[in-house]
């Protein structure tokens, strides 16, 4: 995952890191597997650090942390599956690496960040899985392939046994592949509406540019022709009937004390055109020049803030808003199917 997203190889690399762990026992295979899993962290991560200015702790801590949760399941497939033999021990590592995905999503302050599910971003059918079961369906699936493929690797010597394994998993993954086709298809007397999503450049290169202009209201005229090229971007997909417009996140830079006037223009904007409109605030301290907040506002085409909803574990990596200030009351939240 990270930068470089190929589906299949997130089901292909948990075998082969399996069979180096099994046949390197002791902690010295587990001390190879935690650093190799590092790497990739890095390798997959790394990008982002060197264009976001993370704080140096973050560098130096997340590829670490990231390798250790990821390198336990093999160290409890190592320990405890030579214990339970057939075809059980193969629900050694899956249920090890969903345990320890289950618990770092809840207690992780970054949330469901780096999760395995993201690495199937693209293959729709096993995607499904999650609107039935949430990410931790696929982290499963993934991790239980691992197991069965070095348990058939290892017993297959045991013709019949292993035949009878590999059917088993086999209906289980042709089942979750059936139920994703299903779920793909459009049902006949469903409704649509026209969406667009803005995708201009990252809004990342303002930072640069807003740090060498020392006048405020050069900066502001910056951030202004910012707004204006989405709000035109925005009108133009308006009137080529879109219901719902939508612009990547924190797209919308501005200083913080200038918040209330942009969301007053974002409330003009949807209810000009009659559009619903997702706006990702990014607010900026206008003398330190940081971060300030990371949230998504939904406007509906009545112009009303209907969803206000600040990023989950921002202030890690984004320096948003106290818990104090996040502890303010919120708009009333609308269901999706109203839109």
């Amino acid at each position: 995952m990270g930068s470089w997203l190929v589906p299949p190889a997130a089901w292909i690399g948990p075998v082969l890191v399996m069979r180096y762990a099994r046949d390197h026992g002791g902690w010295r295979g587990f001390v190879l597997v935690f650093a190799a899993l590092t790497v990739a962290f890095i390798i997959g991560f790394g990008r982002m650090w060197v264009t976001s200015g993370w704080p140096v702790a973050l560098i130096v801590s997340l590829p670490v942390l990231y390798g250790l949760l990821w390198s336990l399941p093999y160290l409890a497939d190592r320990l405890v599956a030579p214990r339970l033999g057939g075809f059980s021990s193969t629900f050694v590592y899956p249920l090890a690496a969903t345990t320890i995905e289950v618990v770092n999503t809840q207690v992780n302050p970054v949330g469901a960040w780096g999760a395995t599910g993201f690495t199937q971003y693209g293959n729709l059918p096993v995607m499904q899985l999650a609107s039935v079961t949430g990410m931790v369906g696929i982290t499963f699936l993934m991790g239980w392939f691992a197991s069965v493929v070095n348990w058939a690797w290892e017993n297959r010597g045991h013709g019949a046994g292993v035949r009878r394994g590999l059917a088993v998993f086999g209906t289980v993954l042709a089942l979750v592949f059936a139920f994703g086709l299903l779920r793909l298809v459009p049902a006949s007397s469903g409704t649509t509406i026209r969406v667009a999503g803005i995708n201009p450049d990252s809004t990342s290169a303002l930072e640069e540019p807003l740090a060498q202009l020392s006048d405020t209201a050069a900066r502001r005229q910056l951030l202004q022709t910012h707004w204006d090229a989405f709000a035109g971007a925005t009108a133009r997909e308006a009137q080529a009937g879109a219901e719902l417009v939508v612009w990547p996140e924190t797209a919308g830079v501005i200083f913080d004390a200038d918040e209330a006037a942009y969301t007053v223009r974002a409330q003009d904007l949807a209810r000009e055109h009659a559009i619903y409109l997702g706006v990702p605030l990014g607010t900026w301290n206008e003398d330190a020049l940081v971060p300030v907040d990371n949230k998504l506002l939904v406007i509906d085409p009545a112009g009303s803030v209907v969803i206000e909803h600040v990023k989950y574990g921002g202030a890690v990596f984004e320096r948003t808003a106290t818990a104090t200030e996040r502890s303010r009351p919120r708009p009333r939240r609308l269901a999706c199917c109203q839109v």
